[in-house]
């Protein structure tokens, strides 16, 4: 089934055990920033651990190195009012590169069939940044934090959600030759939903 999967950005899991899934609809990574995305099918929690049932997406983003200057983008139209993403890199040393960006968005109610307008529009915010310290010719430290709130609404409820979150990520990745290398990562997540139905998920997870 498409919710026994386990999903990764840059190796932090974004799994809820709420309903065995994941919140698509508080994931928004910059498309210009996505490295690639891995697809491992199967069983794999020997390797990866709880939650690997049916596989894994693990959704890589670029290193800060490979995201210097300035990237604006913006969009509007009928069912998503507004849409803009604003990203800056640069470097403060050879060996320190960073990022810092903003996105957010506004979604418009979708039309039936009938003409008229379902109930589900929502907005999101997020921004954060990410750096990249190149500790020696085979060692790297990368540092990366993310904050988002919003009223996702993908029940068309009257009331849409409350969601709002944020999470830090370290990770030391160290080259010991040609043939083996190895990291170390742990981070910090905080997610919030208030549902407005008397029920609130509010999850703190450190790995």
């Amino acid at each position: 089934m498409a919710n026994k999967l386990l999903v990764l950005i840059d190796g932090r899991s974004v799994y809820t055990p709420l309903y065995a899934g994941v919140f698509w609809d508080v994931q928004n990574v910059l498309l210009a920033d996505v490295d690639r995305i891995e697809v491992i099918s199967g069983p794999g929690g020997t390797l990866w651990g709880a939650n690997v049932v049916n596989g894994v997406i693990n959704i890589i983003t670029k290193s800060a190195k490979n995201t210097k200057g300035l990237l604006v983008e913006a969009s509007t139209g009928s069912i998503m009012p507004g849409l803009g993403s604003l990203r800056y890199g640069g470097q403060v040393s050879d060996e320190l590169s960073y990022r810092v960006y903003g996105t957010g968005f506004k979604l418009g109610n979708t039309l039936e069939t009938n003409g008229s307008a379902s109930n589900d529009n929502w907005a999101m915010l997020q921004g954060g940044f990410r750096l990249d310290w190149g500790l020696s010719v085979k060692e790297q430290l990368t540092l990366q934090q993310n904050t988002y709130a919003g009223k996702p609404n993908p029940d068309a409820s009257t009331t849409p959600v409350d969601s709002r979150g944020d999470n830090f990520l370290i990770r030391w990745d160290r080259t010991v030759s040609d043939k083996f290398s190895f990291h170390l990562h742990g981070y910090y997540d905080h997610t919030s939903r208030d549902f407005n139905n008397d029920f609130t998920d509010l999850r703190f997870r450190m790995e």
